[in-house]
């Protein structure tokens, strides 16, 4: 069968002439938690990971404090797994995409909870541009926001929270 599905691949891109390039992984740690990426065209594939059995989040791009950032929030409960996005709606405050009639951008989504660590995994768009989402710039610095809680209620304040700048491209971070 993995004969196949490599003759199949290889084929395919035979035809097309063309492969999707995914850059290789980056990471950053910050206490407890570690964010992992990579980008594939104008996607990025991501896994979050820390030390609570709650939620955990990573932010994008905030004004101040946690406005305006887009948020991708994760938690495991009763063997599910539950992954969205939000948008800061103030400094310290963040809402549902569905209840701002945004377009929920966050695919691809898994997780697990393993012992006294949660993980989630997902995709989102680098490129997407309305009112809750902005383009994720590739070559410069851009404000990563994370944090995590030991709820499962994404309204639950956080415990830890960290605030750092990253190339996206290059994984470099101060």
């Amino acid at each position: 069968m993995k004969s196949i599905s490599f003759f199949t691949a290889a084929f395919a891109l035979a035809i097309s002439g063309t492969a999707l390039a995914v850059e290789p992984q980056k990471e950053v740690k910050a206490g407890d938690m570690t964010f992992k990426w990579s980008i594939e065209g104008n996607k990025m594939h991501a896994t979050l990971r820390a030390k609570t059995t709650g939620w955990i989040a990573v932010g994008f791009n905030p004004t101040k404090g946690m406005k305006d950032a887009m948020y991708v929030l994760g938690a495991e409960k009763d063997g599910k797994v539950k992954v969205e996005n939000h948008f800061g709606t103030s400094e310290r405050a963040h809402t549902p995409y569905k209840e701002l009639d945004c377009k929920e951008t966050v695919t691809n989504t898994s997780g697990k909870l393993d012992g006294e660590y949660t993980e989630i995994s997902f995709t989102i768009p680098t490129d997407a541009n309305d009112k809750c989402s902005k383009p994720l710039a590739m070559d410069k610095d851009t404000k990563v926001l994370l944090a995590f809680g030991s709820g499962k209620k994404f309204s639950l304040g956080h415990p830890f929270k960290a605030t750092m700048m990253v190339n996206l491209k290059t994984g470099a971070h101060k």
